[in-house]
């Protein structure tokens, strides 16, 4: 049965890749402050092509997370079938928000660019910004739900595949940034999916010999 519904978990890794090149394309400046949401100055040298790009890549990869996580919760189900569907339930919302919040970047990028004007950028921050923190409260949750469901042992996972959860890393990537380490540069703009390359690439690593005797 494992390998079965082994698929989805390359999809959700499949997704890593493709949003995170979109997130990349749209939002990678070395030289602006790519965390400063409020005028979006970042965004002011992105070239059309880039954001044309990164727009659609970002948008289409974001649902196969969807089937990626319907694996990981069909994974550590022998954990509790609920704690496993809340699992499911929170990454699904988690990146349906996270679909609508990267849809937007490339608007506000042609707004930026197109110097609209303070006012409109401040309504395009209030709609925008929340979003990324109803993502990452979710995230949080679900990165909270994994390690209780894997520290469980009666998953497939090795207990020490737990430092995999989306919030682990994902704080590494933020010191990094802050730190000013010119790595944080590179990584910062796709975090989530630094972060979510991480878990499923563990996840099908550790998980892979299961796969072959099932």
């Amino acid at each position: 049965m494992t390998r079965n519904y082994r698929w989805a978990g390359w999809l959700g890794l499949l997704a890593t890749i493709i949003v995170g090149l979109g997130e990349t394309l749209l939002q990678f400046n070395p030289a602006a402050n790519v965390a400063d949401q409020t005028g979006y100055v970042f965004f002011a040298d992105i070239p059309t092509w880039r954001l044309t790009w990164g727009h659609f890549l970002a948008v289409c990869g974001a649902p196969l997370y969807i089937a990626g996580y319907a694996w990981l919760a069909y994974m550590i189900r022998p954990a509790g079938s609920k704690r496993a569907g809340w699992f499911f339930a929170l990454g699904a919302m988690a990146f349906m928000i996270g679909a609508v919040w990267i849809g937007q970047r490339a608007f506000i990028a042609t707004a930026v660019q197109a110097d609209l004007g303070p006012t409109l950028l401040a309504r395009f921050k209030d709609l925008h910004e929340p979003l990324a923190h109803i993502l990452r409260g979710l995230v949080l949750l679900i990165s909270g739900l994994w390690v209780w469901a894997v520290w469980s042992r009666h998953t497939s996972f090795p207990r020490r595949i737990a430092l995999a959860a989306p919030i682990v890393p994902l704080s590494v990537i933020f010191g990094l940034y802050s730190s000013g380490l010119n790595l944080g540069d590179y990584v910062f703009p796709a975090a989530m999916n630094v972060a979510h390359f991480i878990l499923f690439g563990a996840a099908l690593w550790t998980t892979r010999n299961v796969a072959a005797n099932g």
